[in-house]
């Protein structure tokens, strides 16, 4: 059980790291953002919702 909440607590650190880089890219001009840096957001959100976090 400890091995699982070490992976949940990286898994939501990675999420929110993307998903902070994600926003950046997120301009007036620009609404959609940088796809590749969506995809780490859109990947790093699958892996939480795998492990059962809860965003």
């Amino acid at each position: 059980m400890k091995n699982l909440e070490e992976n949940k607590k990286r898994a939501l650190q990675a999420y929110k790291a993307a998903k902070m880089e994600y926003a950046a890219t997120i301009t007036k001009d620009n609404t959609k953002g940088d796809f590749e840096k969506f995809k780490a957001f859109v990947d790093a959100k699958k892996a939480c919702m795998l492990l059962g976090v809860i965003i």
